[in-house]
């Protein structure tokens, strides 16, 4: 089980909003209370208006928090000095108290993902999102408000026929026809209200459900970069976000009356309005349990702005997956953050868009690559802050918006900026898996190590008997012996003739090598059984060239090397491992931690050599008297044999005499 990080953040705390001057800032949100600061004013020096209407009619109250508010409920309110010079005064703006509503938030992705990839969540795959899209429409019980670009699920319009049948009060709005799949708009029921976006050129783009607003227990939001079509629900990429929250279910509901023109059952044609009509008219800061997260609709909300803001919060590490990025400023954000040494990594679908900033990204370092002519619509729309640094603000951008002009500037979007560090990782683990099918991934590592058993102190080499004896299987050994693998792993062969190289070069035998997380050293993310020659060497299955990691990004990784029948070692520290770069490290220093007993991290051979521990043969990572009772169970039986440490082709007393020398030996590699 994944680690559950420790919410930082038990209320709103707001980072990475550039503010106008004068600006009153949210600092925190409870169920009954707000708290602001207001430039460097003292409370005692500020007063506060507030109120359910921009008339401000609640009155004005001394200090910087608003007490005794009402959960769920969006305020306007404004400040002004005290008795400070210069009087200054703020504008404005309207604000929300946190729900009692459970604040779950879940998110699927319908592709395969990576849960190597992070120690603190596991993403979720479903390869049905049309069941998942039925299954939330099917809990509403008492209204459902549809907002979506294309119909072209049966099932799901189905789904929202029956909701309707059952007595939910249903309200639909739809793009206009042209450009859009909706072919099976025309099967939605003639019962159920609808309005589609007039037919101006532009797109109603969002893709939400808002189910069972007015009850805060089962108040429910469902969005995400997913159409309800066949294609996207099952073979595009995409993501679905679910937020169990009363509040964000309010300001989403506020959005969608706009554009329906009323806030009855029937819309108002007149009163409608879409794109540039719109005003911005919700809140845009949520505690929802617990966690902080923003939320703007465009073009209204100035969204560009918040996702460049939320881009260069970037501390260490910044991914991003779009069908379309062509926007300048989030093009230089992701360049800024590039220059300042941070991770910068993206995949971009419509590369030969004009305008599109793939090119500029590349061209500046940023390690992008392209989706296009792969099978399928790469369809996210999403970013990654920080997700390897709990220590920052890990957040996650997601939503309908693309990072393009039209998203800002013309078209009806919603986005979500989460954050949370698992959260952020759940998206991670997915970015990892898309960018291992995209990239030309490829870490090299060449490793030393030598074992104890073999080891030959008069020639500095470990023995080849096991070659010379034509023991070693052609094979990898470890699937077979229930070693996980873990990537591309497993099922490696060698070719017989590598075996006839005689020398430091001989092969030895198979050894077991892994990545692991720089975060975690728990998780493992790569592996491959590999070939140990008598000097030391750890090579691929041709018997000559260093280790090859196939779809591995750049990055710190731990490298651990398991033996058959020694106590395994683990790199003393994460190596900064590159693409398509061997990176050497040699075990046979000393420099490791792989047992901590007197404290010898290896067996000390002399001359400054180290070698791992032999007679770990049940591979529990410790040397005991089980090992001894295998020894002896074993004993005057030959071949390849887990029980021959000293790799003479038996099992005999030397082996027995080495658990006893080897004793409570134990290893700190996660077994």
């Amino acid at each position: 089980m994944k680690q559950t990080a420790t919410l930082i953040f038990l209320v709103l705390t707001i980072t990475a909003v550039s503010l106008a001057q004068n600006e009153l800032i949210l600092e925190k949100i409870n169920q009954n209370s707000l708290q602001f600061s207001f430039e460097n004013h003292q409370r005692q020096n500020v007063s506060i208006e507030y109120g359910l209407t921009p008339a401000l009619e609640l009155g004005t109250v001394n200090g910087l928090t608003l007490h005794q508010l009402n959960d769920a409920t969006f305020y306007y309110a404004k400040a002004k000095t005290r008795g400070a010079v210069p009087y200054q005064e703020t504008s404005v703006q309207l604000y929300a108290t946190a729900s009692t509503s459970p604040g779950d938030i879940k998110v699927y992705f319908n592709q395969p993902v990576n849960n190597n990839a992070s120690s603190i969540a596991d993403a979720i795959y479903v390869s049905n999102f049309e069941d998942t899209l039925v299954a939330y429409v099917d809990r509403a019980q008492m209204t459902l408000d549809v907002c979506n670009y294309n119909t072209g699920s049966l099932p799901i319009v189905n789904a929202i026929n029956a909701a309707k049948t059952r007595g939910v009060v249903v309200r639909y709005i739809g793009a206009d026809n042209t450009g859009t799949n909706n072919d099976e708009l025309a099967n939605l029921a003639t019962t159920i209200p609808m309005i589609q976006r007039p037919s101006d050129g532009e797109v109603m783009h969002n893709k939400f459900l808002i189910i069972d607003v007015a009850n805060s227990q089962l108040a429910t939001i469902v969005t995400g970069s997913t159409n309800h079509t066949n294609n996207s629900c099952h073979e595009d990429y995409n993501n679905i976000v679910i937020v169990e929250d009363q509040t964000l279910a309010l300001a989403y509901k506020t959005e969608f009356e706009e554009m329906w023109g009323s806030s009855t059952t029937t819309p108002s044609l007149a009163n409608s309005k879409f794109g540039d009509a719109k005003t911005d008219n919700t809140p845009h800061n949520f505690n929802i349990g617990g966690i902080p997260v923003e939320l703007y609709f465009s073009p209204s909300d100035g969204t560009t702005g918040k996702i460049e803001s939320a881009l260069l919060s970037a501390n260490t590490d910044l991914q991003f997956a779009t069908l379309t990025f062509i926007n300048n400023d989030l093009g230089d954000a992701v360049i800024n953050r590039q220059d300042a040494g941070i991770d910068c990594k993206g995949i971009i679908e419509n590369i030969w868009y004009f305008g599109s900033e793939y090119n500029g990204l590349k061209n500046a370092g940023v390690d992008v690559y392209s989706h296009f002519g792969e099978p399928h619509a790469f369809h996210h729309k999403y970013g990654i802050v920080d997700a390897n640094n709990t220590s920052s603000d890990p957040l996650v951008i997601t939503g309908s918006h693309n990072w393009t002009n039209s998203a800002e500037d013309d078209f009806d979007e919603n986005t979500l900026i989460i954050h949370d560090a698992e959260i952020a990782n759940m998206y991670y683990e997915e970015f990892v898996a898309r960018f291992i099918e995209v990239g030309d991934l490829l870490v090299l590592l060449d490793l030393q190590i030598l074992l104890e058993g073999p080891y030959q102190a008069s020639t500095g080499l470990m023995s080849d008997n096991l070659r010379a004896m034509g023991l070693i299987p052609t094979t990898e050994p470890y699937s077979g012996l229930g070693f996980q693998h873990t990537l591309n792993g497993g099922g490696e062969t060698v070719d017989p003739t590598v075996f006839d190289v005689t020398g430091p070069e001989a092969i030895v035998d198979w050894v077991f090598v892994e990545l692991r997380l720089s975060s975690d050293p728990s998780i493992v993310f790569a592996s491959q059984s590999a070939l140990l020659r008598a000097d030391g060497s750890i090579v691929s299955t041709d018997g000559v060239s260093p280790l090859a990691f196939e779809g591995v990004p750049g990055g710190d990784y731990y490298a651990s090397v398991k033996q058959r029948n020694h106590i395994a070692v683990l790199s003393s520290g994460a190596l900064p491992l590159e693409e398509q770069s061997a990176f050497y490290y040699d075990f046979r220093t000393g420099s490791a931690f792989g047992t901590t007993n007197n404290p010898v991290t290896q067996k000390a051979l002399g001359g400054g050599l180290f070698a791992l521990f032999e007679a770990d043969y049940n591979q529990t990572g410790e040397v005991n008297a089980g090992d001894r009772s295998i020894a002896w169970n074993f004993r005057n039986a030959t071949g390849y044999l887990q029980q021959d440490s000293n790799f003479d082709g038996s099992c005999d007393a030397a082996e027995r005499s080495q658990c006893w020398n080897n004793r409570n030996k134990y290893s700190n590699v996660p077994y």
